[in-house]
């Protein structure tokens, strides 16, 4: 009886000592930063719709968004965000919510963006230095609705 005993003990003390060595592995985060031009969407036809965007995913989990629809000037809209794992989040000033968390992938120099909401939107990005022409004629688009050329911006 007691060499029973002994047998179930040892062999729970290595159950118990193999469980505590297994490490788990946490999903690492996807690297998205980087500057990123829009090059197609399944829902719109970008180039029939005169839409251009780029944008620019810091390190620091900050964004600048530059969008342009038909003619005149680049728009600009910034924030913050998140990746966690595969998924994107994130907020523009005024902690205002994108529309949508968002399902990325990154096969080297393209970034795709499956909206996680009802439209399912995929936008498709490739990368790319955002010119100096669309920086530097820019307007900020605040929450207000209300443009600032970025000419004024400290």
């Amino acid at each position: 009886m007691k060499k029973t005993a002994l047998k179930i003990l040892c062999m729970a003390l290595f159950v118990l000592a193999a469980a505590a060595c297994k490490k788990d592995e946490a999903p690492s985060d996807l690297d998205i930063s980087g500057q990123w031009h829009l090059v197609s969407s399944d829902k719109i036809d970008i180039g029939a719709e005169g839409i251009d965007v780029y944008i620019d995913f810091r390190t620091g989990g900050d964004f600048d968004l530059y969008q342009k629809i038909g003619e005149g000037r680049y728009r600009l809209k910034y924030g913050s965000y998140t990746v966690t794992g595969t998924q994107v989040s994130g907020t523009y000033s005024g902690e205002i919510p994108w529309g949508s968390q968002y399902e990325a992938a990154v096969n080297g120099n393209t970034l795709v963006l499956t909206a996680t909401n009802a439209s399912g939107e995929v936008c498709t990005y490739e990368k790319e230095s955002i010119p100096a022409s669309v920086t530097s004629d820019a307007v900020e688009l605040r929450s207000s609705g209300d443009s600032v050329s970025k000419e004024g911006w400290l």
